[in-house]
C-alpha cells in the first residue's frame, strides 16, 4: 500500500485531517505574506540622510539696498553728524563689522611709521576709500534624525561673530554715544561720535571710535600702539593696550610723544549713551550702518590678510585701494591719512 495513503486513512479515521490541512495552509501562506513587498518600501529611500538647516540661535542677515548719497547724508544729518565724513556701510565701502557672505579677504595697504612730526589737529578733506572685509564662516548645521538609523551633528569652525539685536529690527531708534575729545586743560562739547571715526584727526590719529558695546553702557576705542592710556580698560592688558572700553559717565587720558619729544595729552569722556529717534524704520536702519570714511581706510590699513574657510589659507585683499595715507607716516599714530 502506498505509504500516503496509509497516512491520510489513518487521519481520517483518527479526524485529523483538519489538522493537517491547517498545516498545509500556514507552510503555503507564511513565506507569501512575509515576502510580500510593503507600501513603505516601494521606490528608493535614502536612510540617515542629515538635512542641513540653520543652526539654532543663527539669525537671518535681512539684505539691504545699496544707500544713495542723498539718503547717507540725510541720516547723518538727523544724527547731527558731519556729513562728508559719513557713508553708508554698503556703499563704496564695507562696513568692516558687518558679516560678510562667504570667505574674507582683508587689505595688502599696510603703511610704515617713520619719525615725522605730528601735524595740527585741523581735518582736512576725506578720500575714497576701498572695502574692509571681516572673517565670517559657513554656519554649523543640525541634521535630523531618521529612523532607525540616529545620524550625528557636525560643527563647521565658525570665524568671528558678531551679535546681532533682534530688538532692533522695528525700532526707530539708534544708540548714539556722546564723546568728549579735547587736549588736557581744554574744555571740549560732547557730540555724537559717527562709528570709526579717528581722534583728533585723520592725519595723526591717536584713537578710533570703534562703537557702543552689546551690553549698551561701554563703548571701545583702537588704540595706537605708542600711546600710554590711563583709565579704562585696556585690551589685551594695559601694558600691551591695543582697545580700551570706556564706561558711560567716564573718562581716561590717553599721552603720546609729540613733535620734538613733548607729550601731548588728550582727555576722552563719554557723558551719555543715547536712543536717538530717526523717525522710521528706514531711516534708522540705515542709520546704524553709517560710519567714518576716514576710520575705515584707518582699519583697511591694520589688516593685511584675511581668511579662507574654504581652504584653510590665508588670502590676501585686491579690493582697490583708493585710500590715501601719509607718508610718510606721523610718529605715535595708527595709520594716517593724507
Amino acid at each position: 500500500m502506498n505509504p500516503l495513503r496509509a497516512i491520510a486513512r489513518d487521519l481520517v479515521e483518527r479526524r485529523l485531517w483538519p489538522l493537517a490541512v491547517l498545516l498545509v495552509v500556514a507552510i503555503v501562506a507564511v513565506p507569501v505574506v512575509f515576502l510580500r513587498p510593503s507600501d513603505s518600501s516601494t521606490g528608493s529611500s535614502v536612510i540617515g540622510t542629515p538635512t542641513a538647516s540653520a543652526a539654532p540661535g543663527t539669525a537671518t542677515t535681512p539684505t539691504s539696498t545699496t544707500a544713495t548719497p542723498a539718503q547717507t547724508a540725510d541720516a547723518a544729518g538727523k544724527l547731527k553728524v558731519k556729513k562728508s565724513d559719513a557713508i553708508a556701510a554698503d556703499g563704496a565701502l564695507k562696513d568692516p563689522f558687518v558679516p560678510a557672505g562667504g570667505a574674507s579677504k582683508s587689505s595688502t595697504s599696510n603703511p610704515t611709521s617713520s619719525a615725522a612730526s605730528a601735524p595740527s589737529d585741523s581735518a582736512a578733506g576725506a578720500p575714497s576709500t576701498p572695502n574692509t572685509p571681516t572673517i565670517s564662516a559657513p554656519p554649523a548645521t543640525t541634521p535630523t534624525q531618521t529612523a532607525p538609523t540616529q545620524t550625528t551633528a557636525s560643527t563647521t569652525p565658525s570665524g568671528p561673530s558678531t551679535p546681532t539685536s533682534t530688538t532692533t529690527a522695528g525700532s526707530t531708534k539708534v544708540l548714539v554715544a556722546d564723546v568728549a575729545f579735547a587736549r588736557a586743560g581744554q574744555t571740549a562739547k560732547a557730540q555724537p561720535a559717527l562709528r570709526l571715526r579717528p581722534y583728533p584727526t585723520k592725519q595723526w590719529p591717536i584713537v578710533d571710535y570703534l562703537g557702543i558695546t552689546g551690553d549698551k553702557g561701554r563703548v571701545a576705542f583702537a588704540v595706537s600702539p605708542a600711546a600710554k592710556v590711563t583709565g579704562g580698560n585696556c585690551r589685551p592688558s594695559r601694558s600691551v593696550c591695543r582697545t580700551v572700553i570706556v564706561s558711560k559717565g567716564k573718562a581716561i587720558k590717553v599721552s603720546v610723544p609729540g613733535a620734538g619729544g613733548l607729550t601731548r595729552t588728550y582727555d576722552i569722556s563719554v557723558p551719555a549713551i543715547r536712543n536717538h529717534d530717526l523717525g522710521t524704520v528706514k531711516e534708522a536702519a540705515l542709520g546704524r550702518r553709517l560710519v567714518s570714511r576716514d576710520g575705515v581706510c584707518i582699519l583697511h590699513a591694520l589688516g593685511d590678510y584675511g581668511f579662507d574657510w574654504s581652504t584653510g589659507t590665508l588670502v590676501v585683499n585686491d579690493d582697490p585701494v583708493t585710500c590715501k595715507y601719509a607718508n610718510p607716516q606721523p610718529a605715535a599714530s595708527l595709520p594716517a591719512l593724507q
